[in-house]
């Protein structure tokens, strides 16, 4: 169908209809059959006219265009009008304007109308020459009289501007009075820009919607940004693009109606934006009242002095697929639900409020390069005041830079994944945050660390990150019930996982820690109830697993620590109730399991702790009240289980402690009221147990301690009160007990066998249970032998068996030469009849302790 745009009756002549069509021919416009457009809004092309005949109305000189701003500008302000002026449009119908290659300068605001679809040629360019602009070159219609202004969406609508260049025309700071927009549109919908270029502004933004439904701009070259430079206060940081809430003169100045509505279903998209303050966004917001369902795609940010794309108060915004090179931050979203400041407004009066507790922001699939330095991030969610941010999803983003790579502070539920960040000054930080995940993230090179909580958080979970090279893996400050699990941390400069300060119930499981330049995972300074468990920590420069400084109930549970350069597991300064339970520790540079300093309530049990150059399990300095039990440790360089430095009240129970290269167990320096019992010491360097300097109250019962290279059981230099009893000592190379310098030794029901010299070597020692036991003397015996002899102390008691056959031992007594009485000599003997070869005799020597000696003898 033909509109004809001249007339409103349906029925008119064909000779009208053809005189109609000349004359608006020559005028310069051109009717044509409706055509849909891209722009789903406008659907049917009611004209198409060319601005060339406004500027012939005007009798502009186009080659003198500077000389003509005025007239250029009437001549496009009556195009625009004439939209309403001339047609009648139903909806979906639009008025096309074009207009042709060529430079228009103009020198005031222009004012365009609903349903106009402005076409400019790719090298057509609207020039600024306003030196004192209060306001900006390109606006939707609106008026200033206060009984007409616009409200929620009801402004000029329906309205594209597609190709060409608007310049701004800014040479310098100096060049200009007063700060404007390119463009700007408000109370409006339906507002589609694409395919341009805007430059050149000072003080302001190219492109501004406020209050705008159904926002487009896209694919267009946004550039060039002027400000101040006579002092800090006078600059101000604008956005390129700007989203604003028609709130007030200083959100939105000199335009419509004020009412605090949104923009919301706007989509940026495919833009360049460069050399501007900043990219798109709000520096300003209303309480409870959001900009929202925001789509910013695939656009090219470079050089942008501050924050690439700011959002301020926003809901339901996707940011996807964009391109940041050198720019300050690139995307920062900001919320804030509290006090009332400079950049963040109340609500107007009779305005309804929302605080909403799904914020669907989803920002993925970005790529950043920075050079930039400072202390920011390069993408920033934050909420101000109450940790209500929620719902949030960083995903798949490349990050490289200089700064921080991702922060995100007071938010809830948060869900940072799958992003690749490189060379960053902090990877990821968490601060104030509730249930944030941070999961299958890969972060190298992180100057001060990977992934980072700051400040008080609770119900983390981070989760099968891989992390390399850089200071920190993962540190956690004042972190409540919260997930460290399945990452790969490898080669940090610093420790691997650290937990400190007011840490609680945190568990860190199922972590590969490598290669980090300090400690492997470490709790620190008041954590409390977390459980460390099933992690594997190799290769550290410092220890493998460190608990310390007042952290207190926490678990080490079966994790496997290797080759770490000190120790594998460290627990010390004042914590208390740490449980060890379960790990393999192997080939640490120093001790396997070491407690050191003020330590109280640990339990260290059924652990694997062998290949240590040092102790296999130490305890030091003032530890107390404290459980080792259970545990296989052997082939350690030093001591297998070390107590000294004062402990005191420890428990060594049913370990098997075996091959060290010293000690199995030993007990020094003052510590006291240990026992050691139902342990299997054998096959050490040194003694199998050690108790020596001032170690006091010290009680061996019922160990089983064999085949050790020196000593059974030593007691030296000081140490009073030692109980040995009820122990089995065989095969040791030297005495089974042996006791020097040390009073009171209570040496009882102890089953000595097969040691190589005296059973019980007593020296220099008072007060003790019993004295020296020299090992007894048997006779050899054929089965030619009548007679069993054995010369032992005449006050021990001698017991023999042929067999299960016991023997009647007598004590031979002979008659004193000066009493004339018979008196016991030491010397026993037993008959012995009808003996074959390779019968076994068994002789069983007791002191007055009962301590028992057994001699075995077979039938040559």
């Amino acid at each position: 169908m033909i509109g004809c745009i001249s007339t409103k009756k349906k029925q008119i002549s064909r000779i009208a209809i053809v005189i109609t069509i000349l004359v608006f021919t020559c005028l310069g416009y051109s009717i044509q059959a409706g055509a849909r457009t891209d722009d789903q809004f406008m659907v049917t092309k009611k004209a198409e006219i060319n601005i060339q005949k406004f500027l012939t109305d005007k009798k502009v000189d186009m080659s003198k265009p500077e000389s003509y701003s005025k007239e250029i500008a009437d001549a496009f302000q009556k195009a625009f009008d004439s939209v309403k002026n001339d047609y009648e449009l139903k909806s979906g119908e639009y008025v096309q304007i074009n207009v042709p290659a060529g430079t228009y300068y103009i020198n005031k605001r222009l004012k365009i109308r609903s349903n106009t679809y402005l076409k400019l040629d790719s090298n057509a360019v609207i020039k600024n020459l306003n030196r004192s602009p209060s306001g900006p070159m390109l606006a939707n219609y609106y008026t200033n009289s206060a009984d007409t202004k616009y409200k929620g969406y009801d402004g000029a609508s329906n309205i594209v501007i597609d190709g060409g260049t608007w310049d701004g025309n800014v040479g310098s700071q100096n060049d200009i009075d007063s700060g404007f927009s390119n463009m700007i549109f408000v109370h409006a919908k339906n507002i589609v820009i694409k395919n341009l270029t805007v430059k050149s502004n000072f003080q302001g933004h190219l492109i501004e919607l406020a209050g705008v439904q159904n926002g487009h701009i896209l694919n267009c070259t946004l550039q060039d940004y002027i400000t101040k430079t006579e002092t800090a206060s006078s600059n101000k940081d604008k956005e390129a693009i700007q989203l604003d809430i028609t709130h007030d003169d200083t959100m939105v100045p000199t335009m419509g109606g004020y009412d605090d509505t949104v923009c919301k279903d706007i989509v940026i998209k495919g833009n360049r934006i460069e050399n501007f303050s900043r990219g798109i966004g709000s520096h300003a917001a209303v309480r409870g009242i959001y900009n929202q369902n925001i789509t910013i795609e695939g656009n090219t940010f470079v050089n942008v002095a501050n924050e690439g794309i700011l959002a301020y108060n926003y809901r339901k915004v996707n940011i996807t697929g964009n391109t940041f090179n050198n720019v300050g931050t690139s995307i920062k979203i900001l919320n804030k639900t509290g006090s009332v400041e400079a950049s963040y407004k109340e609500t107007l009066s009779g305005v309804s409020t929302t605080y909403p507790s799904n914020y669907e922001i989803s920002i993925t699939n970005n790529t950043i390069n920075s050079t930039k330095t400072g202390s920011t991030a390069e993408i920033t969610l934050e909420d101000k005041k109450e940790k209500v941010l929620g719902n949030t999803v960083i995903s798949g983003n490349t990050i490289s830079t200089a700064k921080n790579a991702i922060s995100i502070c007071g938010t809830k539920s948060t869900n940072v994944s799958g992003n690749n960040i490189t060379k960053a000054t902090k990877g990821i930080i968490i601060q104030n945050g509730n249930g944030d995940s941070i999961t299958s993230n890969s972060i190298a090179n992180c100057s001060a660390g990977a992934i980072m909580n700051d400040a008080k958080s609770t119900n983390l979970s981070i989760k099968q990150n891989s992390i390399s090279g850089g200071s920190y893996g993962i540190r956690l400050y004042n972190t409540q019930n919260s997930t460290v699990e399945g990452n790969q941390v490898n080669s940090t400069g610093n420790t691997g996982i650290y937990l400190y300060n007011n840490c609680s119930g945190i568990s860190v499981s199922g972590n590969s820690v490598s290669k980090s330049g300090s400690y492997g995972i470490l709790l620190n300074n008041t954590v409390s109830n977390s459980n460390v468990a099933n992690n594997s920590v190799k290769y550290s420069a410092k220890k493998g697993i460190t608990v310390c400084t007042n952290s207190n109930n926490n678990q080490v549970v079966n994790n496997d620590i290797g080759y770490n350069k000190t120790n594998g597991i460290d627990v010390n300064d004042k914590c208390t109730n740490v449980n060890i339970t379960g790990n393999k520790v192997y080939n640490n540079g120093q001790i396997g399991v070491y407690v050191n300093s003020n330590v109280s309530g640990v339990n260290i049990e059924s652990n694997t702790v062998y290949m240590n150059k040092q102790n296999g399990i130490g305890l030091k300095s003032n530890c107390s009240n404290s459980t080792i039990k259970l545990n296989t440790v052997h082939k350690n360089g030093k001591i297998g289980i070390s107590i000294n430095s004062k402990c005191n009240n420890i428990v060594v129970t049913s370990n098997s402690i075996n091959s060290s290269g010293s000690n199995g167990i030993g007990v020094s320096d003052y510590s006291t009221n240990t026992t050691i019992t139902s342990n299997k010491v054998g096959s050490n360097k040194k003694h199998g147990i050690s108790i020596y300097n001032n170690s006091n109250n010290i009680s061996v019962t019922s160990n089983n301690i064999f085949r050790n290279r020196q000593y059974g059981v030593s007691v030296s230099t000081k140490s009073v009160k030692a109980k040995v009893q009820k122990n089995t000592l065989s095969n040791n190379t030297k005495s089974a007990i042996y006791v020097k310098s040390s009073d009171s030794a209570t040496i009882k029901n102890n089953q000595l066998k097969n040691n190589k010299t005296t059973p019980i070597m007593v020296k220099s020692s008072k007060k003790c249970s019993v004295g020296t036991f020299s090992t007894p003397k048997v006779n050899g015996v054929k089965k030619s032998t009548k007679k069993l002899k054995v010369s032992t102390a005449k006050t021990n008691k001698v017991i023999a068996y042929v067999g299960k056959k016991k023997l009647k031992v007598t004590n031979v007594k002979k008659i004193d030469k000066k009493t004339k009485k018979k008196k016991a000599t030491g010397d026993f003997t037993a008959p012995l009849s009808k003996l074959k070869k390779n019968n076994k005799i068994s002789i069983y020597v007791s002191d007055k302790g009962s301590n028992k000696v057994t001699i075995s003898k077979t039938v040559k």
